[in-house]
């Protein structure tokens, strides 16, 4: 019997879902941890989005390997 394939989009439904259901981001580390869900502008979703980028670009370049 062939198996099924599962959803490709699991995290987006859940981050849906998580919208819904997630309390007031009223103190720091919640809003860091709520980043995607704030307005645009918010100093907590853009320092967290510079630090994440910075973090997620500096692995991608130590995991590349680069040659001099």
């Amino acid at each position: 019997m062939p198996r099924r394939r599962r959803s490709p989009h699991p995290p987006m439904f859940t981050r849906l879902l998580f919208s819904f259901f997630a309390p007031l981001a009223t103190s720091t580390p919640m809003r860091m941890a709520t980043w995607l869900l704030l307005p645009p502008g918010t100093p907590a979703g853009t320092w967290t989005t510079l630090l994440l980028l910075q973090t997620a670009g500096t692995t991608a370049y130590a995991c590349a390997r680069p040659r001099w």
